[in-house]
C-alpha cells in the first residue's frame, strides 16, 4: 500500500526531472570540449547553409616573394682615398621580384650627407681619415624592404701627385734649374729628395722642389749628353711618389 508520503515524494521527483531536462535543452545541450571543425582537419571551411568551401594554402614560393629585402648593400673600392669616388650596390634577396628601384643614402662619420641620394658619392664629401658608409632600401609596386647599411670603410691616405714638365736642352756649360710640381690632395705636407744621380752636385730643396746643377764639359764626359734625374716626394703619412726629367745636354763646340 503507497501512503500519502510517498505519494507525495514520487511527484516531486518527476518534477525535477522535467525541470533538468527543460534547462538542459535551453542552453544548448550539456557542456564538454567544442568539437573539432571540419576546417581543422580537411581544409574546409562551413558556410552559413551548412556547404563547406575549400580553403587553399598560400604556397610557400608567393609567400617568400611578398617579403621584399636586401641581402648585402656593398661599397666600393675596398680602400678608397681622397681622390676615389665610392659606389654601392643593393643586392635583393631570392626571389628577386620584377621592377625594383633602390633608394641610398650616405653617412660620413655618422653625419647623413645632404642631397646624397644616388649609388655614387663624389670624393668632394670626403675627406683623409673619415669613415663612410651608404644604406640602402628596396622598392617596388607599394612594397619596401627594410633601410640595410654596407659596411664602414675608412679613407686612406692619398699620395702626393706630380706634374712634371719636359727639362728641354741644356747648352752645356750651363746650369740647370727645374721646379718640380706637386701637389698632395690631404693638404699634408711634402718633402723632396733626390734619387740619382748622386754625387755629381746635383741641389734639390727639400721643401720647396727646387733642382738645380751645374753641368761642364765633364759632366757628358762621365755621364753623356741625355741624363735622367730621378726624385721623390713624400707626405708625412706613408705617401711617396716618385718622378723623373730627362736632360737634352748640348756639348761645347756643337
Amino acid at each position: 500500500m503507497i501512503t500519502g508520503l510517498e505519494a507525495g515524494m514520487k511527484h516531486i521527483s518527476k518534477c525535477a526531472v522535467i525541470c533538468l531536462a527543460l534547462g538542459m535543452l535551453s542552453c544548448g545541450g550539456p557542456s564538454g570540449p567544442e568539437p573539432t571543425r571540419p576546417a581543422d582537419v580537411t581544409g574546409e571551411r562551413v558556410g552559413e547553409a551548412g556547404a563547406t568551401s575549400a580553403v587553399k594554402p598560400v604556397p610557400a614560393a608567393r609567400a617568400a616573394a611578398d617579403i621584399l629585402r636586401l641581402s648585402a648593400v656593398e661599397v666600393s673600392p675596398d680602400n678608397p682615398n681622397a681622390t676615389t669616388d665610392l659606389k654601392a650596390k643593393a643586392v635583393v634577396a631570392e626571389p628577386v621580384p620584377e621592377g625594383v628601384d633602390f633608394q641610398y643614402r650616405w653617412f660620413v662619420n655618422d653625419k647623413l650627407m645632404a642631397n646624397a641620394d644616388t649609388a655614387d658619392l663624389a670624393c668632394a664629401n670626403f675627406k683623409k681619415k673619415q669613415w663612410v658608409y651608404c644604406e640602402a632600401k628596396a622598392l617596388t609596386g607599394e612594397k619596401a624592404s627594410e633601410w640595410r647599411f654596407s659596411k664602414r670603410v675608412r679613407i686612406a691616405n692619398t699620395p702626393p701627385q706630380l706634374a712634371t714638365d719636359p727639362a728641354g736642352d741644356i747648352s752645356v756649360p750651363g746650369e740647370v734649374t727645374y721646379q718640380i710640381a706637386a701637389s698632395d690632395p690631404d693638404k699634408d705636407p711634402l718633402a723632396f729628395e733626390l734619387i740619382a744621380p748622386l754625387g755629381e752636385g746635383i741641389a734639390l730643396d727639400a721643401k720647396t722642389g727646387l733642382l738645380t746643377w751645374k753641368i761642364d764639359g765633364e759632366t757628358i764626359k762621365r755621364l753623356g749628353e741625355k741624363i735622367e734625374i730621378k726624385f721623390a716626394v713624400s707626405d708625412n703619412d706613408g705617401g711617396k711618389t716618385s718622378g723623373s726629367i730627362t736632360l737634352d745636354l748640348t756639348p761645347p763646340n756643337k
